[in-house]
């Protein structure tokens, strides 16, 4: 099933905020509001709390690589 571009944003806001202020701790609705969208807007593209943190992991782990690349190569130029 192709992602709609609504819920692309959906899940780079949360593994942003996942990132940068964690979403573990925080109910469907509490993301919902910290990412500015509607909690049934999560429930209908992640069906569940559980869903969209499935979905964080999955966005987080396929970036890690080239993130953790990114941050520790030490620079060429030095």
């Amino acid at each position: 099933m192709p992602t709609s571009q609504a819920q692309e944003r959906q899940l780079e806001a949360a593994v942003q905020h996942a990132l940068k202020k964690g979403i573990v701790d925080l109910g469907l609705r509490e993301i919902a509001l910290e990412i500015g969208t509607n909690y049934r807007m999560l429930i209908n593209h992640f069906g569940s709390r559980a869903g969209l943190l499935v979905a964080v992991d999955r966005e987080v782990k396929q970036h890690e690589p080239q993130t953790l690349a990114a941050a520790y190569v030490p620079s060429l130029s030095g």
